[in-house]
């Protein structure tokens, strides 16, 4: 490393040292706020979630800030010569300044997060102590669980009441559990995440030496990947063990709490053929690129050379199932290719004969991703578990119920309804509780994309107002919506409420005009470009005001 270099080095680490610097001294001040805060508000823990939240977007700034600070360095580095040993020095120093920053500022956040539960439960607790009466006859009546909504007979009268948990009690077990958890697994997640950087450095050191050869792109050992699935394994066991603690669930319900959050994880050791055998499992399907294919002639198999479009969406299809070779051979038969050799042939036939900078092609790109995201979205709903009914009630029952709540009746007309539907609020309560739980389980949002369509395409209460036109609301419009939305959350305001006082929208129309505008997202380059650009200038607009 020559003079110029190591000054650079010495410069830069400098810097780093000044950015640590600034986040300590947000930490402090915060720290005094946060004492403050939790003093004057011991009976609602929102007030402190909404100033974490700030805080963390004034931290992850300036991680960005490290970020693209480094990103204008490169072509000074470059300009010195020999980068390569600057780069790795400067890298190493970056991600030490972002773990040290990752683990002082996720300390700090659990720390104040379990400490405004330790004082809300206080509040929580009495609410939970108060006497609940019959409401036919008066008479003292006592629910079998207070946190949950519960159907019980009054033992004076014989009068069936509907009891619901405070909306403070609610708040308290549908946060609370995971920040408890949170906190008691942080050193486990610290523990991987440190793992996972050595492993990230001993690649790019391999990858550095081995730059000439044939190996140059080697995958990580199976060793370390093994290692990997079984810490997050213990850290998620642990993570739904300590859940249970304050919210109960049966062991097979954190079984599959376990593999839902599993499934990034497990999705990315399945690249790695290495693994794949280490667990018995077929080889995943790799590209062909053979010397016959790459210098023969043009071939399009089962394609005419005007199907552009319809290329890239069988492309998308395929090379998304290669983790899964049943799946990847099944659908080369369906789209009528012989051979995982023959479609790569008339991939590379079609990446010759088009113009790769043409609008016209990046949107028939566009086009075929958004399709392929549709039919496997169609396609794991129509064989996914999780779509099971709830007691009985289906998604599209109960997006349907949601609907007309959201609607904009009285709670006595929702109840009037419920009874149509041949349920209490207790189980309507409870049946909420189900689906909210399978989506928080679904990697794919499989149920959280049914439940918006059928939430969309629910019909209107009897009586009810004509439904707002989607139609009728701008592009504009929609995205100054979504911005005042990410505003308003920030700031612990009711956004169902506000976007009905601002804009006279019930959750409902939301809900239709979002649904109106969200494909035409995916297939119009043009209108996602801007998405960004207005949400954030409307975002900035509603958060002053």
């Amino acid at each position: 490393m020559n003079p110029a270099q190591q000054q650079f080095l010495q410069q830069w680490q400098g810097w780093l040292q000044q950015v640590a610097g600034q986040v300590t001294q947000i930490l402090q001040e915060t720290d005094a706020g946060c004492r403050q805060l939790l003093a004057s508000q011991p009976t609602d823990p929102m007030p402190m979630q909404n100033a974490l939240q700030a805080v963390h977007i004034k931290v992850t700034e300036l991680k960005g800030q490290v970020s693209n600070a480094w990103t204008q360095q490169v072509e000074n580095i470059v300009g010195m010569g020999n980068p390569g040993e600057v780069m790795d020095s400067g890298q190493i120093a970056n991600e030490g300044l972002e773990q040290w920053i990752d683990e002082t500022w996720g300390r700090f956040r659990s720390q104040w997060r379990v400490e405004t539960m330790k004082v809300f439960w206080n509040h929580v607790q009495q609410l939970m102590n108060q006497p609940v009466s019959c409401t036919q006859c008066g008479g003292s009546i006592m629910p079998n669980l207070r946190h949950v909504a519960d159907t019980v007979t009054c033992k004076h009268c014989g009068g069936i009441n509907q009891v619901s948990p405070h909306p403070d009690v609610y708040l308290f077990y549908t946060i609370g559990p995971d920040i408890w958890a949170e906190a008691a697994t942080l050193d486990k997640r610290f523990e991987i995440d440190r793992f996972r950087s050595q492993v990230r450095a001993q690649l790019r050191a391999n990858r550095a030496s081995l730059s000439f050869s044939l190996n140059a792109g080697e995958d990580e050992p199976v060793e370390s990947l093994l290692k990997w699935e079984s810490m997050e394994r213990d850290y998620w066991t642990h993570y739904y063990a300590t859940k249970a603690q304050l919210l109960p669930a049966k062991a097979q319900e954190q079984a599959e709490s376990v593999e839902s959050s599993m499934r990034s994880v497990l999705d990315e050791c399945k690249r790695s053929n290495a693994w794949r055998q280490a667990k018995g499992m077929e080889n995943r399907v790799e590209i062909a690129r053979t010397p016959g294919v790459i210098f023969s002639g043009p071939e399009y198999g089962p394609l005419r050379p005007d199907q552009v479009e319809e290329f890239f969406y069988q492309a998308f299809m395929l090379d998304d199932s290669r983790d899964d070779p049943s799946r990847f051979n099944e659908l080369l038969k369906r789209f009528g290719y012989k051979s995982n050799e023959q479609f790569e042939h008339v991939r590379i036939t079609f990446n010759r004969n088009v113009n790769s900078v043409d609008q016209a092609f990046l949107q028939m790109q566009v086009g075929a991703r958004a399709r392929a995201t549709k039919d496997k979205l169609a396609e794991k709903a129509a064989s996914s578990p999780l779509m099971a009914p709830v007691e009985g009630v289906t998604l599209e029952q109960y997006a349907h119920l949601c609907a007309q709540a959201a609607s904009g009746i009285s709670q006595q007309d929702f109840v009037s309804v419920l009874a149509q539907a041949g349920m209490d609020k207790a189980k309507f309560d409870r049946v909420a509780a189900g689906w909210t739980d399978r989506m928080k389980k679904d990697p794919d949002f499989v149920v959280t994309n049914e439940y918006s369509k059928f939430f969309a395409a629910a019909p209107p209460p009897p009586g009810a107002a004509p439904r707002l036109d989607p139609s009728t609301v701008s592009f504009e419009m929609f995205c100054e919506i979504m911005g005042a939305q990410t505003a308003w959350s920030t700031q612990g305001k009711d956004v169902n409420a506000m976007i009905k006082q601002v804009f006279n929208m019930t959750a409902l129309d939301w809900s239709n005009v979002s649904s109106f505008w969200s494909p035409k997202m995916m297939t119009d380059m043009n209108l996602a470009m801007r998405m960004s650009d207005l949400m954030m200038r409307a975002q900035q607009k509603y958060m002053a005001m």
